[in-house]
């Protein structure tokens, strides 16, 4: 039977559990004891204490790993966004905290790289906010299904990424981590940028062609830059996202389209250097118009340019 209990400070309908099970993958990792993982369908896999909470192509929910003992009342204390779900184990009082997304987050898509990248923002401010432990894998979690856990259900509205945002202070907002130190979802971030770069000079080596090849290299590439993270994840979310970087390149990127959008790049920069170098010329007539006793060598000075620039300049018609 499930310990579940609603919060006392808000009074929704337990209805946040009918959502975590609709958002489970159809076939999710599971398992009885943590270290050995297995797939089973997901009416057979909520009986395990833990379960993967999101596909891996996208996140409805984020999830922090607390291991210290806190009170019930905590989120109202502390002033942090409360959780949806609490999933705690009663023989610790450890607990995994949930908070489900709206709108869901796709980790693989390249056309929304933005909101991926604001989810990673906000899954690295929350972690440090709630004193969560930065080295939980996300990948696994929980199950507030398992009648194993003390389950607290708050409420079950779901959370905007701004929102969570304005609870993270600026002083963390604006921290970097280093590569080892990238947690979460900023893991999805920077395998993706740095692989569709190197995607791209891959499939202009293999002459557009041969995508196999195209997909064994990248993942290659991948799970080198995976390996650097202290918390890796694993090779299959790698390959995800491996896989959806080559299809998009090799459907979308041809020599022809490579030549035409190199043609469109020297086109504007040769109108930006033309504009440039207009009001670079406007600029020194008009302080030599302000300034006539001052030599071309003086004006070079102040403005910053060389005096052949200014000779050029003031002769030009």
């Amino acid at each position: 039977m499930l310990n579940i209990r609603q919060g006392e400070l808000f009074s929704q309908p337990l209805s946040a559990l009918d959502l975590f099970y609709q958002y489970l993958p159809p076939k999710p990792y599971c398992t009885e004891i943590l270290g050995s993982l297995k797939i089973r369908p997901k009416a057979i896999a909520v009986k395990d204490p833990y379960i993967q909470p999101n596909p891996i192509t996208r996140a409805y929910w984020m999830v922090f790993d607390l291991d210290t003992a806190v009170s019930r009342y905590w989120p109202d204390e502390a002033h942090v966004p409360t959780p949806n779900i609490e999933a705690i184990n009663p023989a610790n009082n450890h607990r995994h905290l949930f908070y489900m997304i709206d709108p869901a987050v796709y980790t693989l898509r390249q056309a929304r790289r933005r909101p991926l990248e604001l989810a990673a923002d906000v899954d690295k401010g929350l972690t440090q906010v709630l004193g969560a432990d930065p080295g939980y894998g996300k990948l696994i979690s929980k199950n507030p299904l398992s009648p194993q856990w003390s389950v607290w259900l708050w409420h079950s509205k779901a959370w905007g990424l701004t929102e969570l945002l304005d609870y993270i202070p600026d002083p963390v907002k604006a921290w970097k981590p280093s590569r080892k130190e990238i947690i979460g979802l900023g893991r999805n971030c920077t395998v993706f940028d740095l692989s569709r770069v190197f995607a791209y000079s891959e499939w202009r080596r293999l002459k557009f062609d041969d995508p196999d090849r195209l997909l064994d290299s990248v993942f290659d590439h991948s799970m080198n830059i995976n390996n650097t993270f202290s918390i890796p994840m694993l090779e299959r979310e790698v390959r995800c996202i491996s896989r959806s970087i080559s299809r998009w390149t090799s459907r979308y990127m041809t020599a022809q389209g490579l030549r035409a959008w190199g043609d469109l790049r020297r086109k504007r920069s040769i109108k930006v250097r033309h504009d440039k170098g207009q009001a670079r010329v406007i600029e020194i007539r008009g302080f030599k118009a302000e300034h006539p006793a001052m030599s071309n060598r003086q004006v070079a000075k102040e403005i910053g340019v060389s005096e052949y620039t200014v000779r050029k300049a003031l002769k030009e018609p």
